[in-house]
């Protein structure tokens, strides 16, 4: 058990750089497209790989190493509601959109891309999925088209 608490602390400082792109000041719809776009390579390229690690503890653990996990979680959502902020403040983000929302879906499809790679989806299913929602919210010349 104190190992898996070590691993989830360590995963926290490994992805540190992650977090810290998500909460730039700059941060924006390009900004998501490149950590969801990053994170389905990884996949990609490393198919044996059972999601992420905080992926797999919110599914799989105890309460208490769901609440360490949760923790991770609860930054990557506010990282991810900061550039929703900032696509919104860019006019990326149609005005009717709920932030907060949207950025608990990204959570949640965050989960998707682990647990949809490591379930056998395609790359190009998985990128379509995070596409559509991304583009969903996104105003007519705010969406960069997936790209």
């Amino acid at each position: 058990r104190a190992l898996f608490e070590r691993a989830l602390a360590t995963y926290g400082q490994v992805r540190a750089p992650v977090f810290a792109a998500l909460e730039a000041p700059d941060a924006d719809l390009t900004a998501l497209r490149r950590h969801f776009s990053q994170a389905i390579g990884f996949f990609a390229s490393h198919p044996a790989t059972p999601a992420c690690l905080a992926t797999r503890t919110v599914f799989e653990a105890d309460e208490e190493l769901r609440q360490l996990a949760a923790k991770l979680m609860v930054r990557m959502r506010r990282g991810f509601l900061n550039c929703l902020a900032g696509a919104a403040r860019a006019g990326q983000v149609r005005p009717d959109v709920d932030l907060e929302g949207a950025a608990s879906c990204l959570e949640l499809l965050w989960h998707g891309v682990g647990a949809g790679m490591s379930g056998g989806g395609s790359e190009a299913q998985i990128r379509r999925a995070v596409d559509a929602a991304l583009d969903g919210w996104a105003t007519a010349g705010g969406s960069d088209g997936g790209q």
